[in-house]
């Protein structure tokens, strides 16, 4: 989830511990507090900056973000094809004859 907005110790630093648990939490992450406080904690100790670092952040928070969409929109999909047995409905499931 970090990689789609938050990808540098640069973008984590300024959020710090109150915000970026509120970040994470507010895009469903599991054990966000926890999470927070790590990623806070490696950001204060990085300080070295990569030649091309921003592109590569650019493209890599462009292609999670796509990964993402693309995660909830199977997600919804399997929902609407399935019923509450856990078995696809008739009109997506047609047996071998």
């Amino acid at each position: 989830m970090l990689l789609t907005g938050n990808a540098t110790p640069e973008a984590i630093r300024p959020m710090g511990e109150p915000k970026l648990p509120r970040w994470l939490r507010q895009r469903r992450v599991r054990g966000y507090a926890n999470v927070a406080a790590r990623v806070v904690a490696a950001a204060r100790t990085q300080h070295t900056v990569l030649a091309g670092q921003d592109v590569t952040v650019c493209i890599v928070s462009e292609f999670a973000g796509t990964l993402f969409a693309r995660h909830e929109r199977l997600k919804v999909e399997v929902r609407q094809n399935t019923t509450g047995n856990g078995r696809r409905s008739d009109e997506h499931y047609r047996p071998r004859t």
